[in-house]
């Protein structure tokens, strides 16, 4: 195994600096965050206990929740400052497996596939959040790498099935990566014994995911949970955003070099190069055809986006001088592309979160809080947090049984139903508090029942 080398190294560390002190930077966790959040500390409880205020939520790849809980376990306690150590963690190791891929493909030592995959607005993105997008990066990043090895060594077939299984349970869309390097083994390597060993790797690892489903799976909201997100499509995104998407997000330059490095490996028709170009092409062509399309849909691509820009930079730019001022002017790229994002998200959910922690302390254990902003108020509350029911006998009943007392409004109150607005009207539920984040755009109203 080649090792990425000091200059490398002094990156990685420097890069895992920063992207730590931004995540420590964001006042408080997001929808999803806090949904991966609940998670976390229910498995810190429970290890079968996938579920968010009682319901299956397998719809969410469970790697990520279940490393945070067993590393929580391990200390004792839940401690969200695991929740964010993983992510940046996962960036990092991503990046020296890029580094490694490539010098495996291109059979040199040359740091500037690390230094670019550091600079794509994405990566450093989503390495600083609570999400489970960087670790779907490192596990399909660890599968391509397994799959390149397997023609020199027989223990990548080992490493090839559980990392292709990893890769799954990190991000459900990553059964394409596996798909690839399984096209990869079958077409170039062609070793019979290999292919049976991985594919029995993979069984074996991917069995706690399937065991996972069917210890759930007869809970009222019955059904396999992993196939629900990829169903239930959401708000549609067109075609021409998301290729706009492609060029901002992974800075354009990488793209259009990237291009190019792809345009030089398939000429060079050799099978380790071209499954570099078929895990960048494959995964940006199929999110085409989803209706619901997110930038973070891409982050699977970017460490293969540093390669092939690595490539073809390597080939047409032959003067230090112009590769240094290309990789200033990605830099300023980034730069504005990260900070508006960052801008853009960095007070999110701080409104619901100060509700959060005022629920905690004036409601009892054991009482409902009803909110549409589910899995921030039950994080930040600790307490079982519910939508609003759709009837009012529903939500009368559980109040007149006394066990709920407090409602959190979010925004304008969108999404609540008519019987809720009126009982407003009507003083039947009053405001005690209400709550802003720092740039006064989101307010979080807190209302108790009956008094």
């Amino acid at each position: 195994m080649q090792t990425i080398g000091r200059k490398a190294l002094v990156l990685v560390v420097l890069w895992l600096s920063i992207s730590l002190t931004v995540s420590l930077s964001y006042k408080a966790l997001g929808w999803d965050e806090a949904m991966y959040g609940c998670i976390s500390r229910e498995l810190v409880r429970n290890l079968w206990g996938f579920k968010i205020c009682g319901i299956p939520v397998l719809h969410k790849p469970p790697l990520y929740p279940y490393i945070v809980a067993i590393i929580c376990r391990t200390l004792g306690k839940y401690n969200e400052l695991i929740l964010r150590l993983v992510p940046v963690i996962s960036g990092m190791l991503t990046l020296i497996v890029t580094q490694l891929i490539y010098m495996e493909v291109e059979k040199e030592r040359g740091v500037l596939p690390l230094v670019i995959l550091s600079l794509i607005p994405l990566h450093i993105y989503f390495s600083s959040r609570c999400l489970s997008d960087v670790l779907g990066s490192l596990t399909a990043t660890l599968v391509i790498l397994s799959a390149i090895q397997c023609r020199k060594r027989a223990v990548s077939y080992v490493a090839l099935g559980i990392s292709a299984a990893l890769s799954i349970m990190a991000r459900y869309t990553n059964l394409q990566i596996a798909a690839i390097a399984a096209l990869y083994l079958i077409l170039a390597c062609r070793n019979i014994r290999g292919i049976i060993v991985a594919a029995l790797s993979f069984i074996i690892s991917i069995l706690p995911l399937l065991l996972l489903n069917f210890k759930l799976y007869n809970h009222p909201y019955k059904g396999l949970y992993f196939a629900s997100r990829l169903i239930q499509m959401d708000v549609p995104i067109s075609n021409w955003l998301y290729v706009s998407w492609v060029l901002i997000y992974l800075n354009p330059l990488f793209v259009a070099f990237s291009l190019v490095g792809a345009y030089y490996l398939i000429k060079d028709k050799k099978a380790e190069r071209l499954i570099i170009v078929l895990w960048w092409i494959i995964p940006i062509i199929s999110n085409l055809f989803l209706v619901h399309k997110e930038e973070r849909f891409l982050m699977v691509v970017c460490p293969a986006t540093a390669i092939l820009a690595t490539i073809g930079i390597r080939r047409v730019v032959k003067s230090k001088i112009t590769i240094f001022a290309l990789i200033l002017a990605s830099l300023l790229i980034s730069s504005y592309v990260f900070i508006d994002f960052y801008e853009r998200n960095v007070f999110i959910g701080e409104a619901a979160m100060k509700a959060g922690l005022f629920l905690r302390k004036v409601s009892s254990e054991g009482e409902i809080i009803c909110s549409e902003l589910v899995p921030q108020i039950a994080y930040y509350a600790n307490r079982t947090t519910i939508r609003f029911p759709r009837s009012q006998d529903e939500f009368d009943k559980l109040v007149s049984r006394g066990k709920l007392r407090y409602i959190a409004i979010g925004g304008e109150r969108a999404g609540i139903p008519d019987y809720i607005s009126e009982k407003i009207r009507s003083k039947e539920i009053i405001e005690i508090a209400s709550f802003t984040d720092s740039k006064n755009k989101i307010t979080v109203r807190v209302y108790e029942v009956g008094s």
